[in-house]
C-alpha cells in the first residue's frame, strides 16, 4: 500500500487519515441534509393537508399499500410513493394542488415525500416486513 504523507510544518497527515476525515464530515453532511429534509417535509406534509389526508384515509391507503404485497421495506417505500402519486387525478386532493399550485411546488414531489409518511404508518403496522430488515 502507498501511503504519502504531507509536511508543513509541524503538521503532518497521510492520506489514510484525511480519506477517514472526510468520509465523516460525508457523514455528518448527510446527516444534516437529512433532518433538513425531514424538517422542511414534514412542514410540507402539514401546510399542505397531505399528512391530514394521509391520517383521514390511513386504512384505505394502508390496504392499497399491502395489496401490492412489498416483500422488502423497499418495496413498502416504493408500494406507498407509487400509491400516492396514483392519488394525483383524485379530487379529495384539490386542496393539496392548491397548496402545490400557490406555493410553486411539484405535485409529484410532495406526493412522493407523503409516500414516506405513508410507508412509515406501514412500516408501524406490517411486522413481517420489519422483521425482514434484521
Amino acid at each position: 500500500m502507498l501511503r504519502l504523507i504531507f509536511f508543513s510544518g509541524k503538521y503532518c497527515k497521510t492520506i489514510d487519515s484525511l480519506e477517514d476525515e472526510n468520509s465523516e464530515i460525508n457523514k455528518k453532511l448527510d446527516t444534516l441534509i437529512n433532518c433538513f429534509n425531514r424538517l422542511t417535509g414534514k412542514a410540507m406534509l402539514d401546510d399542505s393537508s397531505l399528512k391530514s389526508f394521509i391520517d383521514d384515509n390511513k386504512d384505505e391507503l394502508i390496504k392499497s399499500v399491502e395489496s401490492r404485497k412489498p416483500q422488502t421495506n423497499y418495496d413498502a417505500e416504493a408500494a406507498s410513493r407509487s400509491v400516492m402519486i396514483s392519488l394525483s387525478g383524485d379530487p379529495r386532493l384539490n386542496k393539496v394542488k392548491d397548496y402545490a399550485f400557490q406555493n410553486g411546488k411539484d405535485l409529484t414531489m410532495m406526493l412522493m415525500a407523503a409516500g414516506i409518511y405513508l410507508r412509515d404508518l406501514v412500516l408501524s403496522k406490517d411486522i413481517t416486513i420489519k422483521e425482514q430488515k434484521k
